[in-house]
């Protein structure tokens, strides 16, 4: 039988047994690892956090927990499953059991931590709704990926005028971080089918140019259905454009669209723009779908990578 049980103190060995497990597979143990498995009551718990484990036949195969962050965010963190367990849908049963928890909880959002070596696990946290968002340096060494899923249609004030200052600042970091990387890094592709930091550039004004009309019309139109595009097809045309160039004409339109949404009478907020495959969406939806779109963590994996591949990692 399986099931879900909070923490108990027997249940600790367990809990840094399947995390360390992980780790020790992929990456290292490092020592904040150390201090939080070996003391989940200290770090985890007697801040307000929580864990839970998935038990099959009074075994521990599983467990997940939350942290509150300094920041005030809540992390999904250290989610596990036995090795001899895998495959069999567990790590889908503690995200899910993770999700309704946050509902519960009243969380806005949900924020968590992960590297793109574990192929599967970014797969399902996207199948759940979480979207990359830029990474900050300095939380986990291992770590090369932030993910963020809003449980909301509807942003607090605060929270929306931190997203429109994100938003608007998102090329700054952008151009910042290309600035001092060679030529032949920005146009070299890990395969063929992949995209170049050129080709995101170029993409980054495609799927701007197209927020800035749903934007448009969410508010001349409301419930207006748009027209999706092929994302790849556009790229496909290629770019004339240097990437600075592309970074600037990105930089334009958000600043353009920024200064709109900080015009925004609060019953505009509620207006809404109707996606044929993600169906009806607020204002707010657009702000957190596009605040988010900077394929940052991209970018410096591709520069990661081609660095390592001409030995200059």
């Amino acid at each position: 039988m399986i099931r879900i049980e909070d923490y108990q103190p027997q249940w600790a060995p367990d809990f840094y047994r399947l995390n360390t497990a992980w780790l020790k597979a992929y990456f290292y143990v490092e020592p904040i690892d150390e201090q939080v498995l070996g003391q989940p009551e200290a770090f985890i718990l007697r801040d307000g956090g929580s864990i839970w484990f998935l038990l099959k036949d009074d075994r521990v195969v599983g467990t997940a927990a939350f942290r509150r962050l300094p920041s005030g965010e809540v992390e999904l963190t250290k989610m596990a499953v036995d090795e001899s367990q895998r495959g069999l849908g567990y790590g889908a049963l503690l995200l899910e059991e993770g999700l309704k928890r946050a509902q519960n909880m009243g969380l806005q959002e949900l924020t968590l931590y992960s590297s793109t070596v574990l192929k599967n696990a970014i797969h399902l946290y996207r199948k759940y709704g979480f979207v990359e968002v830029d990474l900050e340096a300095g939380v986990y060494g291992r770590a090369d990926i932030k993910m963020r899923k809003y449980f909301t249609a509807h942003l607090s004030e605060n929270r929306r005028r931190e997203l429109i200052e994100s938003y608007r600042t998102a090329a700054s970091r952008l151009i910042h971080t290309v600035r001092n990387m060679p030529e032949e890094a920005l146009v070299w592709r890990s395969s063929e089918l992949a995209w170049s930091i050129q080709d995101i550039a170029q993409h980054l004004v495609d799927s701007e140019m197209h927020g800035y009309l749903r934007l448009r019309f969410a508010l001349a139109e409301p419930g207006y259905t748009i027209s999706p595009y092929d994302q790849d097809r556009w790229v496909a045309l290629g770019s004339p454009a240097a990437v600075d160039a592309n970074l600037r004409l990105f930089d334009e339109l958000r600043q353009r669209n920024a200064q709109v949404l900080e015009s925004l009478h609060p019953s505009q907020w509620e207006n809404t723009w109707t996606h044929p495959d993600r169906g009806v969406l607020t204002v707010d939806q657009w702000l957190m779908n596009y605040e988010s779109h900077t394929h940052l963590g991209q970018i410096n994996r591709i520069f990661t990578a081609w660095k390592k591949q001409t030995g200059q990692a």
